[in-house]
């Protein structure tokens, strides 16, 4: 990840940067000693005057030495400034050595902090979706129970629903039968009422027929 890469960046800079000190540090110590080495052989230098030279150019041959003394206290000198710069870089480098070291150990433990919050985060994700899941498995069985009972109950009215019809189908039949019986009792009571009213005006008529008949006999 990026957040990741900066870290390792960072002390590949400073490694780079560590390898750079030294090498001029080496660079610098060989140049000083082969000015020291140079410098300590002035006989081997172009125009140093032969054993066997003549008496007039001993001056000249002084005069020499002198300049070459005073070159070997100047890489002398040079030498000295070397070494304290040398002092310093080696400070430097172990300056920036512990800092690599607490960039190091800042880095391992920036990665256990991390990598301890992502496992604490997934940790808690993982329990919250395990008691989301819970509750949606609770909820189901929930559902299944009640669609169980509520199936039940259905069957049970469906076969309640089924007796009252047919109880009120058998009334209904009971009642009809009972309404064609009473009917026919009642045509049956009528018809002998009006048979019997029949007879009764019929003797009634019958009598007064006669009664006039008496009547229109006598003188």
């Amino acid at each position: 990840s990026p957040a990741a890469q900066q870290p390792q960046d960072k002390l590949r800079s400073i490694l780079s940067f560590l390898d750079e000190v030294e090498e001029s540090s080496r660079a610098d110590i060989s140049s000083l000693m082969s000015s020291a080495r140079s410098s300590r052989t002035p006989q081997d230098a172009p125009g140093w005057p032969d054993r066997d030279s003549d008496s007039a150019s001993l001056g000249g041959a002084r005069a020499v030495g002198y300049g070459l003394a005073n070159d070997a206290a100047a890489v002398h000198s040079r030498l000295s400034l070397l070494e304290v710069e040398v002092k310093d870089k080696r400070k430097t480098i172990d300056a920036l050595k512990r800092a690599l070291a607490e960039a190091k150990e800042h880095e391992k433990k920036s990665l256990h902090e991390t990598t301890k919050e992502w496992e604490d985060k997934m940790h808690n994700q993982k329990a919250q979706y395990e008691m989301g899941l819970e509750r949606n498995l609770k909820l189901v069985d929930r559902l299944l129970n009640d669609k169980t009972e509520l199936t039940k109950r259905c069957e049970l009215f469906t076969e309640e629903l089924k007796t009252v019809e047919r109880k009120f189908q058998l009334k209904l039949e009971e009642v009809d039968d009972k309404a064609s019986k009473e009917l026919e009792r009642q045509k049956k009571n009528w018809m002998a009422a009006e048979r019997l009213r029949r007879e009764a005006w019929e003797k009634d008529k019958v009598r007064e027929i006669k009664e006039m008949t008496i009547k229109g006999l006598q003188p």
